[in-house]
Formats: C-alpha cells, sequence, structure tokens
C-alpha cells in the first residue's frame, strides 16, 4: 500500500512541475492572392479571440517570381491600412519560385492585440498578373 502511494506522489509532483514549450496556436490562411492591385485589403480574417499574439506571418506560392517586383504586402487591424501594424508593407522579392516562402518580420514585439479582425493588404501592385497565399499565425490568449 505504501509503495502505492508513493508512486502516486511522484506521479503527482511530477505532473504538477512539467511544462510545455508548444502553444495551441490558431493559422489563418487565404491562398491566391492577387496582387496585381494598388492600395487594396485582400482579404480579412475574423479573429475571435479577446486577446491574442501574432506568432508569425509567411508568405509564400507564387504564381510568378516576384524577385523584380515592387509590389507590397502588409497585415493591420484596421481596413485601409489603419489600426495596429503588424506587418509593415514591404516587398517580398525573395519569392522567386511557388515553393519559396517568407517570414516577414512582425512590427510588434512586446504587445498582445484585441482587435476583432486582421487585414493582408496590398500597398503597390506587382504590376501584371500574380498571386500569393498567406498564413497568419495566432496563439489566443486566454
Amino acid at each position: 500500500m505504501k509503495k502505492i502511494l508513493l508512486v502516486i506522489l511522484t506521479i503527482l509532483l511530477l505532473t504538477q512541475n512539467s511544462f510545455s514549450q508548444s502553444y495551441e496556436g490558431i493559422r489563418f490562411r487565404a491562398t491566391a492572392l492577387n496582387i496585381n492591385q494598388t492600395s487594396t485589403d485582400l482579404v480579412t480574417f475574423s479573429v475571435g479571440f479577446p486577446k491574442y499574439i501574432i506568432r508569425r506571418v509567411t508568405f509564400y506560392d507564387t504564381s510568378t517570381t516576384l524577385a523584380a517586383s515592387i509590389a507590397t504586402l502588409g497585415v493591420f487591424t484596421g481596413a485601409g491600412g489603419t489600426g495596429t501594424t503588424v506587418v509593415t508593407l514591404a516587398t517580398v522579392t525573395s519569392l522567386t519560385a511557388a515553393t519559396k516562402f517568407v517570414d516577414s518580420a512582425l512590427a510588434l514585439t512586446a504587445d498582445y492585440l484585441t482587435s476583432s479582425t486582421l487585414f493582408v493588404r496590398v500597398g503597390t501592385s506587382h504590376g501584371a498578373a500574380a498571386t500569393v497565399s498567406v498564413v497568419i499565425e495566432v496563439q489566443p490568449i486566454i
């Protein structure tokens, strides 16, 4: 009986002091966004959490090389590039093939967000037919 109690106590102590390095994240994804337009919100995501942290914004799966493109992409909490800037409008010239991706630099480093929406925006047009896809990784704060 003592051995059973000792095993149970050991298990309880181990589980109370354990931790995990992973987080419960949500990914918002939009594909084939037309970047041959100027000053346009390409997609709007409804976040659904009162508080959250943006962990990563990844652009990928371009339909054509953007190596010489002047197209700029960004992420904001308000329509029309307003609200809090999550990713500042910037070129994504490293997207030279469909298999390439770029993790955009976050403009936020220590703030959580409370906005109910996120807007992916093109600032400057590519100038010819082109599409990209985006994934935004969000960690809810519960």
